[in-house]
């Protein structure tokens, strides 16, 4: 009869070997789980690591909204991410001296990244939110040779409006459902 040691040995090999296969197989990252915008204040500050998390009903409905029925009462929440200054330049005054000589234009894009309200009644909860999970802008030149250039002019960005249930089945499990619609803008150039 074998003895447990033998019988943990034996298990502790294939266990092993299993890991070694599926460890040796090719891995890909899934490119459609990436936003260009975090969604919600709390998970961007967790780098969208907010899926078991609960308290941020601007992105519960996005990330896992059968945790709205954790929350309690009612709650509202926005934020606003700040994207870089976009600067043209004109002119090729480059010296302290020939600074005001220089035409500089530029914008500052504030985007409303999300917002939401949750309002919970007991076990059943009811959530609306408005997030824009993708913004993308670029407008500059892409390649240049001696005798021409080419310039890109990108927008990309999209609108979701949603309503979500949720509801606690138990002290340790829920359900919840969120639907969107969705607008997508895609402008792009080259000339």
């Amino acid at each position: 009869m074998p003895t447990n040691y033998t019988i943990l040995k034996a298990m502790t090999k294939r266990l092993c070997l299993v890991y070694c296969i599926f460890l040796s197989l090719p891995l890909q990252a899934a490119f459609n789980n990436y936003n260009s915008v975090l969604i919600g204040d709390r998970a961007a500050g967790l780098g969208g690591a907010f899926t078991a998390l609960t308290g941020d009903p601007a992105a519960v409905s996005y990330y896992n909204p059968a945790t709205m029925s954790r929350m309690r009462g009612r709650t509202l929440s926005a934020s606003v991410n700040l994207y870089n200054k976009y600067d043209i330049e004109f002119g090729e005054e480059s010296t302290f001296d020939q600074a005001p000589l220089r035409v500089n234009r530029g914008s500052i894009l504030p985007i409303p990244a999300a917002s939401g309200t949750v309002y919970s009644m007991g076990n059943f909860a009811v959530g609306l939110s408005i997030i824009f999970p993708d913004f993308d802008y670029y407008v500059g030149e892409v390649s240049s040779s001696k005798n021409s250039s080419s310039f890109l002019n990108l927008r990309d960005e999209s609108l979701w409006v949603g309503g979500s249930l949720s509801l606690n089945l138990t002290e340790a499990s829920s359900m919840g459902l969120t639907m969107y619609y969705t607008s997508r803008t895609f402008n792009r150039s080259v000339t």
